[in-house]
């Protein structure tokens, strides 16, 4: 019985290394602007994890964003913005809009395109127009 719940808390000890591992190995190309090997990076940590912070959720985003892949930067806009509605969303808005360009979804990538000039009147009053 104790020879089993030591390898069971190797195994667990093991795994939780191996995951933070990997999330150094991803925040350290996302700071060093290596945001195709971050990206690769952060999906491999968040394949497995239920309830990850959003501030990886937002990395992973915008690594996604940076290289180019909309469908998995708009995958993790999605959700960062379930878990973190109400954080620091300035320029967060106009990435997840032209993500959402990107893959066609216009009427959403619009609705976060006034989310984002919601506090510019000017810019509000163009886009606007725009619509028109």
């Amino acid at each position: 019985m104790t020879r089993h719940l030591l390898i069971v808390t190797l195994f667990f000890c093991f795994g939780t290394a191996v995951g933070q591992s990997v999330l150094k190995k991803a925040n350290r190309h996302f700071e060093n602007l290596a945001y195709t090997e971050a990206a690769a990076e952060y999906e491999k940590y968040l394949s497995d994890k239920e309830n990850p912070d959003a501030k990886i959720l937002l990395r992973a985003a915008e690594a996604n964003y940076y290289i180019g892949n909309s469908a998995a930067a708009l995958k993790w806009y999605e959700a960062y913005f379930a878990a973190q509605p109400d954080g620091e969303v300035s320029q967060i808005y106009l990435h997840h809009a032209q993500a959402m360009r990107s893959e066609e979804r216009y009427e959403q990538a619009d609705f976060a395109l006034f989310n984002y000039y919601k506090f510019d009147e000017d810019k509000m009053q163009k886009l606007g127009q725009q619509k028109a």
